[in-house]
């Protein structure tokens, strides 16, 4: 079968960024063009975000970030071509200076990356 590279970046648009239009969301992006596995740069872009700024937690809260970057796919361990998680760095407000990562389940993973720990949030 063909080969196909896939990427969730940051909001990359700069011209949006001057505008003061950018923050926490991220697209996915998928690459068919390969030279012998070797993704050679046609990307295509989705129509809709990956995810964007705000969070829903498991409690009913809802978190509203001023920036959402860095994000990384967590692979399943045990299903190589499963993801189950997005790590993303996140800034709650833009004059807080502080980033802090987020991990948050794809589907029904939930179970699957808590730690048991009493202060962890299930997202």
């Amino acid at each position: 079968g063909q080969v196909a590279f896939h990427a969730i970046f940051h909001d990359e648009q700069a011209t949006r960024c001057m505008l003061g239009q950018c923050g926490g969301s991220g697209r996915h992006a998928v690459s068919l063009s390969t030279t012998q596995g070797t993704c050679t740069g046609s990307w295509r872009y989705a129509t809709v975000n990956a995810y964007d700024r705000y969070v829903s937690f498991t409690n009913g809260t809802t978190l509203r970030s001023d920036t959402r970057a860095r994000p990384h796919v967590i692979m399943d361990p045990t299903n190589p071509q499963h993801p189950l998680a997005l790590s993303t760095g996140l800034k709650e407000r833009d004059e807080s200076g502080y980033v802090w990562t987020l991990v948050a389940p794809l589907g029904g993973h939930r179970r699957a990356i808590s730690n048991n720990d009493d202060t962890s949030q299930a997202y």
